[in-house]
C-alpha cells in the first residue's frame, strides 16, 4: 500500500473441499466441508462445516441442522474506505489495522410441504458467535471482541399453478455487540 492509499495489491486463495452423503433412499443427508484460506497479509486459516437433514416421507417433513466455523478478511472498503464530499472534504473511514473476523455458527430448523407440495413452510433458528469481529464505530471501522447474532427465519411459499411461485419470508435478528 502506498502512503496515499491509491493502490493496493493482495494475493489470496482459498481451496474448498465438500462431500455429500445420502442414505436410506436420500431421506438422510449429510455434508461436510473445509476451506483453507490463505491471505498474504493475514496468513492461513482453516474453517469447516457440517450439515445434515432427515426427511420423514410419510408427512413430507424435513428436519435440518448446520454447524460451522468462519473466517473473513476485512473488505477493501473496511481497510481503506474514504469519501470526498461536495465541499472537497476528504473523510477516511477505513482502518488498515483491522484483523480478520472469526466466528462459530449453528442453525436448526424444519421444512414442511403440504397439499401435494404446492405449499411449503420453513422455519430456522440460528446463532453466530464472534470471537473477533469488524464493526463500524463512530466514524470508522474497528475491531471488537465477542458478540453474537441470533434469531429466527420463517418462509412461506405457494405454487398454485405451474410457473407461478409466490413467496414471503420474515427474519427476526437479535445482536449483542
Amino acid at each position: 500500500v502506498n502512503e496515499r492509499w491509491d493502490s493496493f495489491d493482495v494475493y489470496r486463495y482459498g481451496p474448498f473441499l465438500e462431500n455429500r452423503f445420502s442414505f436410506f433412499q436420500k431421506t438422510l443427508n449429510f455434508s461436510a466441508g473445509a476451506r483453507l484460506s490463505t491471505h498474504e497479509e493475514y496468513g492461513t486459516h482453516e474453517s469447516g462445516e457440517l450439515s445434515g437433514s432427515y426427511l420423514i416421507e410419510k408427512t413430507n417433513t424435513r428436519f435440518k441442522g448446520h454447524f460451522g466455523t468462519g473466517f473473513r478478511e476485512p473488505a477493501l472498503f473496511e481497510l481503506f474506505g474514504r469519501t470526498l464530499s461536495s465541499r472537497g472534504v476528504l473523510t477516511i473511514f477505513g482502518n488498515p489495522d483491522l484483523k480478520p473476523e472469526k466466528s462459530i455458527s449453528w442453525d436448526a430448523g424444519l421444512e414442511q410441504k403440504l397439499f401435494h407440495e404446492t405449499i411449503t413452510f420453513a422455519g430456522t433458528f440460528f446463532k453466530n458467535e464472534f470471537s473477533r469481529r469488524i464493526a463500524f464505530v463512530g466514524r470508522s471501522y474497528a475491531m471488537r471482541e465477542g458478540g453474537y447474532t441470533q434469531g429466527a427465519e420463517f418462509e412461506l411459499k405457494w405454487n398454485p399453478i405451474k410457473n407461478l411461485l409466490l413467496a414471503s419470508s420474515y427474519t427476526r435478528t437479535f445482536a449483542e455487540a
